[in-house]
């Protein structure tokens, strides 16, 4: 009987602990807007890196693959952000735009086509397209 009670103990605790976890990874995972900001449009970001990359004489897919992946991660993150600025239809619109855009860039680079890519790359980074959420969202 003592040994069930300890086990049932046991099993508790270690549940709560797997639930803690769970707990610490998706904090460790959020991303505030403005340092995915950075991380994608800065002077060393994936826009400019992806860009650059694309244009190469040797296209380096599994490099780019990882750059389209965190962009992607980044895009998810930011999605998931509650906007300092603006409505909540409004954000959910434009960064459900932002995460469509970086899935189409990861798209066409898992296809391994520069042309492809270059165009969703265009789309997304197109100053109507990140004018549009910095003019309602940007603080």
């Amino acid at each position: 009987m003592k040994l069930r009670v300890l086990m049932m103990a046991l099993l508790g605790v270690t549940a709560m602990i797997f639930a803690a976890s769970d707990n610490i990874a998706a904090v460790a995972d959020e991303v505030a807007t403005d340092e995915v900001m950075k991380k994608v449009n800065g002077k060393e970001g994936l826009k400019l890196s992806i860009a650059k990359a694309l244009q190469a004489k040797k296209v380096d897919w599994d490099a780019l693959k990882m750059s389209s992946e965190e962009l992607v991660k980044l895009a998810e993150a930011m999605a998931a952000n509650k906007q300092e600025k603006g409505g909540d239809d409004s954000w959910a619109k434009l960064t459900k735009a932002y995460l469509n855009n970086a899935k189409a860039i990861d798209a066409a680079i898992m296809k391994k086509d520069t042309k492809l890519a270059f165009a969703a790359h265009s789309k997304a980074f197109a100053q109507a397209t990140c004018g549009a959420c910095h003019k309602v969202h940007k603080p």
